[in-house]
């Protein structure tokens, strides 16, 4: 209810589906410069938060009507 703070990169996602989760998904279609990207944005991503004063702020959002009346059952 207080919200979750969220990250959201943005990414080159035009052969996304070309692949992903299809019996194709495999470990040579892994490519080294975007996954050293996505490396070095996580690791600073991590040093950042963990060496940040205080805590992130999420947006407090109201319950979804479907959520709350399967939380109420």
């Amino acid at each position: 209810m207080a919200g979750v703070p969220t990250f959201a990169p943005i990414q080159d996602a035009r052969t996304y589906v070309d692949y992903h989760h299809s019996a194709a998904d495999t470990l040579d279609k892994i490519r080294p410069d975007e996954l050293r990207e996505n490396v070095a944005l996580g690791a600073v991503l991590t040093y950042a938060l963990a060496t940040m004063d205080g805590r992130l702020q999420g947006v407090p959002k109201s319950m979804p009507a479907w959520l709350k009346a399967n939380i109420e059952r």
